[in-house]
């Protein structure tokens, strides 16, 4: 999971790249890609509608007291339909 952070870190510091712009890039990607791409998540919870709601969450800052949470919803055909994200650095 340091290696997701450590990756985001790192393509936050390259240009105009945000957490955002990340995050949103993934939209309509595959699950398996996605998968692939940032290895397991922290948690995966399947919703009553066929939806997997999949979390990451990584510690940063100087003595790793901030918790970055992001989280992809995918829906039933495997797809990635929103995202949101919590406590990451800008």
């Amino acid at each position: 999971m340091r290696l997701v952070f450590v990756i985001l870190i790192l393509a936050l510091m390259s240009g105009c790249t945000t957490t955002q712009s990340v995050m949103e890039s993934w939209v309509g990607a595959r699950e398996s890609e996605l998968l692939s791409s940032w290895g397991a998540p922290y948690s995966s919870i399947n919703t009553q509608d066929g939806k997997r709601v999949l979390t990451w969450q990584n510690y940063w800052g100087q003595y790793n007291q901030n918790i970055c949470r992001q989280t992809f919803t995918v829906g039933s055909d495997g797809r990635i339909e929103h995202w949101s994200y919590s406590g990451c650095p800008l």
